[in-house]
Parts: C-alpha cells; sequence; structure tokens
C-alpha cells in the first residue's frame, strides 16, 4: 500500500480495489461530487446511494510493525447506542 500524504490530518477512511484490498487511506475530511465539463455537478442518485453504503461505517487505522489495518470503529455503534432517547 502507498502512503498517503496527510499533512497531520487525522485517518478518515481506507480505499479498497474491487477485490476489497486495502491500496491508500484518506486523512482528513473529504467529499465525493460529480464532474461536469468545467465544474463539480451533483451526484447521480444511484452515486449517493452507492458512496453513502460505502462510507457509512466510520474506521479506525492501526498500524503495527509498518503494516498498515483499517477496521471498523465500533465506538461509533456504541455511542449511538448510549445516547438517550429525547423522543415524547
Amino acid at each position: 500500500m502507498k502512503r498517503a500524504s496527510s499533512n497531520s490530518s487525522p485517518f478518515n477512511r481506507g480505499l479498497r480495489d474491487e477485490s476489497g484490498n486495502l491500496y491508500d487511506y484518506i486523512a482528513g475530511n473529504f467529499m465525493i461530487v460529480g464532474l461536469g465539463e468545467e465544474d463539480f455537478t451533483s451526484l447521480p442518485p444511484e452515486y449517493i446511494e452507492k458512496y453513502s453504503q460505502l462510507f457509512a461505517q466510520p474506521e479506525i487505522l492501526n498500524i503495527t510493525n509498518g503494516r498498515f489495518e483499517v477496521l471498523p470503529d465500533t465506538s461509533f455503534e456504541q455511542q449511538k447506542s448510549e445516547e438517550p432517547n429525547m423522543s415524547m
């Protein structure tokens, strides 16, 4: 895996090929946009759905002995389940 230039930005998401193999990662904030002829455009609904599902699960980066591993961030799910229910 090549190492991304993060400029001290925190890890955000891993990038995987069609087989699910990690090849790079995103550090810091990012956005996904469509490309028009001269500018960015809105994404078609099918791409909104695709990328919403692809990036729905927060991830953490684990580096052990120089080996990069991206794992699901389960603390996000725990925080959601521990939030008080404010509905009446």
